[in-house]
């Protein structure tokens, strides 16, 4: 009886563990995610990524552009190339 009632403490342990992990995770994406709504420019329009060829703008890390070249330029100024949101990373509007 009295190993029985241990594993149930392991087990409850390892379930803080998963939850300790979870919240660190969350805290991550949170802090990402308000560090990069805190990239603007000077005029306070945000920063969003093109690439030379592309139809469309992206945020910073969008699996779109990894094999590109990206570089940075501000929301205005994409919609006046005629640029659309990407679908994939829904970028600022």
């Amino acid at each position: 009886m009295e190993e029985r009632d241990r594993s149930n403490a392991g087990g409850c342990g390892w379930l803080l563990v998963i939850m300790g992990v979870f919240a660190l995770g969350a805290g991550a994406l949170a802090w990402v995610l308000r560090r990069e709504a805190g990239e603007a420019t000077r005029s306070g329009m945000p920063l969003v990524w093109v690439t030379d060829s592309g139809t469309r703008y992206h945020r910073r890390n969008c699996a779109a552009l990894m094999r590109s070249r990206p570089h940075a330029i501000d929301l205005m100024e994409a919609r006046r190339r005629g640029l659309g949101p990407c679908d994939l990373c829904g970028p600022p509007m």
